[in-house]
């Protein structure tokens, strides 16, 4: 049974890649493990397992440009191997310049080039990853195809978003950068959650978390959540398993086989698919529609919505409202922070009329001024806003991705961002419940209001799709309550 393959630039790569991290010692297990490792792989072992990865289908070995590596391939090639390479570039401390260093690494013929993910994470969190980008042009006018790596999930929606010249990406399904050898489950399903998120070939690794996760259900986790598009690389050791190799690539391929099978069954059998978006009028435009959500308990929530702004840093300056509905969000943000000023927009003439009695009410007036604004054309400057807030509009806009990028336009490069909102259900049953558990107390126009609400909102794998597309540099989505997701960015 073959292994499917996936293209990366014009190579095809089978979606099991042998991972080189033992042949260079690392076992991100302990200290003598790694010794073991070094011990054990000479350059005769090497190439022994990279001729039992070839006889089990596998193509691709993706492995550390470590000098002892680059000459042990080439002396596997010489021998008549053919297994492709894609050579990660190593630390910044075993060279003196990246791009000379290119040079050598295209001597030896890799397929591709993709920068060492620990470096990319430093970087980023200097500041300093357009540094990347003459190293990247560097590698395509080498020949070969360029990768990105990073350890973690909001770095690679980041490089997606800034549009760099790459052909993949390669990411850890554990954040090794944030947590090191800690293998957190919320790590792997933020990793696939950012995978599936960006439409490009994308290599994960740690799929087996370093050997600390059972190989059949960590193959067959990464199966169902990479994209049909991406690949594994995973680290393979014959020391204590003569045959693992051989046995992972069967795993994988029949794995792939039954995944297909299932899925095409389930796309003609599945009688009851999960509830689609159902939108629900762009504006309350009736004055009863505007009394009733005005009169339905926010408090808690919106309490909420207000400390997690201050958490993220708003504390002074002119900020946005996106959807102010009644204002009573800007109310309780300029009662906390007597140094901001708001702007407060929104669509509906009627929610702005109990708005404007509001902020009269809370004596705010020359600190919260109000405009009729539709959200998808905002009548403001490129980086006006210190900060930009917004609660429950997104699933009223109809174009909501429009809306995201305006957003994204009109707040400043390091400034705060909340925008908050509901989770679509996977079943009407399920946005009843939430109905049940939250507004029981409302009355039945009430509680329609809040049903269609949910019926109109975003799943988070939309969220993180919309937020690779709106341009919004350092934000990221997370599940902020059991029924919200929240796009955050602190103030920096």
């Amino acid at each position: 049974m073959k292994i499917p393959a996936i293209s990366i630039a014009s190579h095809n790569i089978t979606r099991l890649i042998i991972g080189g991290n033992p042949y260079s010692g690392i076992s991100h297990q302990s200290p003598a493990a790694s010794k073991a490792m070094e011990d054990y792989y000479t350059t005769h072992q090497i190439m022994a397992d990279l001729s039992q990865a070839e006889q089990s289908g596998i193509n691709t070995v993706l492995a550390r440009a470590d000098k002892h590596i680059m000459r042990t391939l080439n002396e596997y090639w010489n021998a008549g191997g053919t297994i492709q390479w894609i050579a990660q570039t190593p630390k910044p401390t075993e060279y003196s310049d990246l791009n000379d260093y290119l040079k050598i690494i295209a001597c030896y013929k890799p397929i591709a080039i993709y920068h060492h993910g620990g470096t990319t994470d430093e970087l980023y969190a200097q500041g300093q990853l357009n540094s990347l980008n003459d190293s990247l042009k560097r590698i395509r006018d080498l020949g070969c195809a360029v990768g990105i790596g990073t350890h973690d999930p909001q770095i690679l929606k980041y490089c997606y978003t800034e549009g760099y010249d790459v052909d993949f990406y390669v990411c850890a399904l554990y954040n090794h950068t944030r947590h090191r050898e800690l293998y957190l489950p919320d790590d792997r399903d933020a990793a696939v959650a950012a995978i599936q998120a960006v439409p490009m070939p994308i290599i994960a690794i740690k799929v087996l978390a370093a050997g600390r996760n059972e190989p059949h259900g960590a193959f067959q986790f990464a199966l169902e959540n990479i994209k049909p598009i991406d690949a594994m690389a995973v680290g393979m050791s014959t020391q204590f398993q003569p045959d693992q190799i051989r046995q992972n690539a069967l795993t994988v391929a029949k794995l792939i086989h039954t995944t297909g099978k299932r899925t095409l069954l389930s796309a003609q059998c599945m009688k009851e698919p999960k509830m689609k978006r159902i939108v629900e009028p762009e504006v309350m435009d009736t004055a009863e529609a505007a009394e009733a959500y005005d009169a339905m308990e926010h408090g808690e929530v919106d309490e909420a919505f207000v400390n997690r702004v201050i958490e993220l840093g708003a504390d002074t300056g002119h900020f946005l409202d996106v959807g102010t509905g009644p204002a009573q969000i800007p109310i309780l943000l300029a009662q906390r922070c007597p140094n901001i000023h708001i702007t407060a927009i929104d669509l509906s003439e009627e929610m702005l009329k109990i708005a404007k009695r509001h902020v009269a009410d809370a004596d705010l007036t020359d600190r919260i001024t109000l405009e009729h604004v539709d959200a998808k054309t905002l009548p403001y400057p490129d980086n006006t806003f210190d900060g930009l807030i917004s609660n429950s509009i997104v699933h009223h806009i109809h174009d909501s991705l429009c809306a995201l990028k305006e957003m994204g336009r009109v707040v400043k490069p390091n400034g705060m961002v909340l925008i908050r909102d509901l989770i679509r259900p996977e079943t009407p049953a399920d946005a009843q419940a939430f109905v049940d558990r939250y507004a029981a107390d409302d009355t039945p126009y009430q509680q329609k209001l809040y049903y269609d609400s949910f019926l109109a909102a975003f799943t988070l794998a939309e969220v993180n799709q919309m937020l690779i597309q709106m341009g919004m540099p350092g934000a990221v989505v997370v599940q902020s309550t059991d029924r919200h997701w929240s796009i955050e960015r602190s103030m920096t």
